[in-house]
Parts: C-alpha cells; structure tokens; sequence
C-alpha cells in the first residue's frame, strides 16, 4: 500500500483509498447527481449571470478593457465571459467580483433571486 502525506495536513492519499471508490458505490451516486444537474450553458439562468456580470462592471465605469487590466487578463477574456462563451469557476467568480467592488454573497444572492424557478 502507497501512502502520502500532505503536508500540513492530517489528510492521506492511499492507493488502497482510491480503489475503495469503485467497490463503495460512489459513483453511481456521482453519475445519479449528474443527470439532476441542470445544464446551464445558453439557458435563462446563464444569461442572468452574463447580464448580472456586465452590470456590476458597468455599474463601476468600467470598460471590459479597464477591467481587463484590473483583472491582468486581455479585454477579449473579459469580452467571452460576458458573452457566454468562457465560464468562471467560483473561485474565479469571487476574485472577478472583488476587482469590481461588490459583494460575492449579495451577487450570489441577486443571481439566485433572478433565476429561482416558482
């Protein structure tokens, strides 16, 4: 058995872990919550979010090139976020906001208003 450890944490990575997956029946459950996950490229809910995204930024003054700089990232990135055609993870999603001066919670929040379904 291969065993690692992380430093400065009590967590381990072992090979005999890893094999343990398959025999737990933890990815039928990973597949059974992937067909419940809504697929959100090109729905409403995606284009609360690219809506929700270019406020804030114009809410600030800010050009997609300005923020682009902020960002340390070229215009056409920020120019494919807020067409839909490049996504943010929530780590993303949280440092884009913060460069914009808003809240990550209360955004999250907006979103979640506009998109819940009745």
């Amino acid at each position: 058995m291969m065993t690692e450890e992380i430093k400065g944490n009590d967590i381990f990575l072992a090979e005999t872990s890893i094999q343990k997956i398959g025999k737990s029946g933890f990815r039928g459950k990973s597949l059974a919550l992937k067909k419940r996950l809504t697929k959100s490229l090109y729905t409403s809910e995606w284009e609360a979010l690219l809506g929700l995204l270019k406020e804030l930024r114009e809410a600030q003054g800010l050009t997609q090139e300005q923020l682009a700089k902020k960002l340390g990232r070229p215009q056409s990135m920020v120019s494919k976020i807020e067409a839909g055609e490049r996504k943010l993870d929530v780590v993303q999603f949280i440092d884009y906001l913060q460069i914009l001066d808003a809240d990550p919670v209360a955004a999250m929040r907006r979103l979640v208003r506009a998109i819940q379904k009745p």
